[in-house]
Formats: C-alpha cells, structure tokens, sequence
C-alpha cells in the first residue's frame, strides 16, 4: 500500500519532491526519510481543502463585518432622524460618534482607512462657515434679510416665491440649519399677521433651504466631502467657480419647480 501510494503521488509531485524519499541512504534513514515525505505528500493533497477552509472563514468574516455595518448603519440613522437614544442622554452628535467608534473596533473599517477618511481642510471650512454664520446670526442679519423679503411680497404666491428665493439663496453660502432657524419664527410672524396656513410656507423654506445648499461648494459639508473625495480619488480638483457651474442651474430649477407645486397646491 505504501508503494502504491508512492507511484500515484509521484505522478502529481515534482521530482525533486519525490527525490526526499530516501532511496539510497541507510535503512533507518530511509525509512524516516519515507515517513516525512509520506506525511509532506498528505499535507500536499490536503492543501485544497485548506484553501477552502480558508476561503469560508473568509467569506463568514465579510459577512459578519457586512450584517454589523448594516446594523450600525441602520442605528445610527434612526437615532438621527430620532434626534436621540432613548435609554441614553446622547444627541445626534453622540449618536454619529458613537455608530463611527462602532464600525472601528468591530473590525468593519480598519484605523487607517478611519483616520484617512477625515479631511481637515473640509473640517477648518466647515468650522469657519459655522463662525462666520453663528455671528451673522447674532447680529441680525438673517432676521433682517428675511424681513426685507417676506414684506416686498404683494400676495401669496409672491410671499412663497420670496422665502423660497431668501431661504435658497441664503443656504447657498450659509449652513442651510442656521438659516432654517433664524428664518421659521420670521415666516411664522408673517404668515399669521396675513392669516394664511402655515404649512406650505414652512414646507418652501424647508425644501428651499436644502435645494439651495447644493448650489455652492459652501453650502453643505456633503459638497465639500465630494469635492475633496473626487480630488482624493480621480486626481480632479473642483474649485469654487466649476462647482457653481453645475450646482447653480440645477439648484435654479429646483427652486422653481418646487415654488410651481406649492402655489399649485389647493389651500
């Protein structure tokens, strides 16, 4: 039997395996030396199989590193949208934060790739815009804006067109938060001084807030995100003018398309 298996494998190894087989040598060195190839040659018909046990470790490992990102995906998007953890006191800040920590020790998204993936000239545009609004805020000038807005309007339709117009055209170079913050209570003063309903008026500063950021590369941290990603990964710089090339129409006709449906809309 030895033999046998001796001629079959030596039809699937390379002579120079076959050669550590001992003929020639003493008999016990032989022996041993028949002994350690028989066990090499085994480990060599086995490597399939380990190569397919490695693979399926591999594949559960993707898996289980696949179901945990859906799973903190998942959970940290319902504590945004929630605005908190219920059995915890955490804000959606903690909540981004945490879900972030989560994806780095459970293995889904290795250090490196963590610590690249944060930008700091995106970070120092961002802090600066958030300075710049937070005392623009504090000085008045988003009430004043928005004041001078909704009062040059002559009926309903004019006063939507203006808040969309204000709210758009301030979220285009501000944080469009800060500007749906300062602007809702001015709206809101407005709109009950003329007695009309309140929720389409709202819904366009809402929707104009969120359509106008995307007209500038300042207008919402996901624009500068992409901005710096496609640099970082096509080699593309995007300035500020190329950016407002294509942001800018769009945005325009967002605006008025959502400006038409409202108006549209029976009261």
């Amino acid at each position: 039997m030895e033999f046998e298996y001796l001629r079959q494998t030596r039809q699937r190894l390379p002579g120079a395996a076959f050669v550590r087989m001992g003929w020639g040598y003493p008999t016990g060195q032989g022996r041993a030396a028949r002994v350690v190839w028989l066990a090499r040659a085994r480990d060599v018909e086995d490597a399939p199989a380990r190569n397919r046990i490695a693979e399926s470790r591999t594949l559960l490992q993707a898996e289980f590193h696949r179901v945990i990102a859906l799973v903190v995906f998942a959970g940290t998007y319902l504590g945004l949208g929630v605005g908190r953890l219920p059995p915890f006191r955490v804000d959606r800040t903690g909540v981004a934060i945490i879900g972030a920590a989560l994806m780095v020790v459970m293995g889904v998204l290795p250090w490196d790739r963590a610590v690249s993936a944060v930008d700091a000239h995106t970070l120092v545009l961002l802090f600066g815009m958030m300075i710049v609004a937070a005392y623009l805020r504090l000085s008045g000038f988003f009430s004043l804006v928005t004041d001078l807005a909704v009062r040059r309007a002559r009926t309903p339709a004019g006063l939507l067109a203006m808040i969309i117009v204000a709210g758009g055209g301030l979220s285009a170079l501000f944080v469009n938060d800060v500007v749906c913050l300062v602007m809702a209570p001015v709206v809101v003063n407005v709109i009950r001084q003329l007695r009309l309903p309140p929720a389409p008026f709202l819904i366009a500063l809402a929707t104009a807030a969120n359509v106008g950021s995307v007209a500038t590369l300042t207008g919402n941290p996901q624009n500068m995100l992409i901005v710096v990603e496609e640099a970082r990964t096509a080699g593309v710089p995007i300035g500020f003018v190329e950016y407002c090339k294509v942001g800018v129409p769009i945005t325009v006709v967002t605006l008025l398309a959502g400006w038409l449906i409202l108006a549209l809309l029976p009261a």
